[in-house]
């Protein structure tokens, strides 16, 4: 197997002076909602393709206490922040392959993937989070199968997960003995 190329790097002067942001901490930096928007604005979308993130399912909406709200807002916030970073990741891919040489292009565009593969995988782990939430909402032991993703859940497959887990129980309360140990 080819070993990975290891970098231990320092940026120099001249790429600190365009990108400041290489010497600011990376979980304390934050920007207020005006200046993302100003951010945001400043990219056109790739047409066709949804950056909002998705609404919350509406039975698991009507279920939410106030705190579970929160943090499905909060989830929610976090997904539109990950999507924003792909509007400026796509013009980027754009300007690049109408500019750069094509001897460089595919050195570029795979590090371009990787980011847009980590940004996209992010996204879902914050929806896998949303839809968590939404199921533990009706009952606390439930799990989410794999989701075809309209809202943050596909409707169906909440309703047959929910309907799923009622159905198992049921048949496990009703194998287990009178007065015996619950298992469910």
């Amino acid at each position: 197997l080819p070993s990975r190329p290891s970098y231990e790097w320092q940026p120099d002067e001249h790429l600190t002076a365009r990108m400041p942001t290489l010497s600011l901490p990376l979980f304390d930096s934050t920007l207020s909602n005006d200046e993302k928007q100003v951010i945001f604005d400043r990219y056109p979308p790739v047409s066709r393709l949804r950056y909002a993130p998705p609404e919350t399912l509406p039975i698991a909406d009507q279920h939410f206490n106030k705190a579970q709200k929160s943090q499905d807002q909060t989830l929610r916030q976090i997904q539109y922040g990950l999507s924003g970073i792909l509007r400026p990741l796509d013009v980027l891919g754009y300007v690049l392959h109408q500019s750069l040489p094509q001897d460089q292009l595919d050195r570029v565009f795979a590090i371009l993937h990787d980011l847009r593969l980590l940004v996209l995988h992010n996204c879902g782990m914050v929806n896998s989070a949303r839809n968590q939430l939404a199921l533990r909402v009706v009952n606390p032991t439930y799990k989410m199968p794999s989701t075809d993703k309209t809202y943050t859940m596909d409707l169906t497959a909440f309703k047959d997960t929910l309907s799923h887990h009622n159905a198992l129980q049921k048949a496990i309360k009703e194998a287990n003995p009178r007065g015996g140990t619950s298992y469910g």
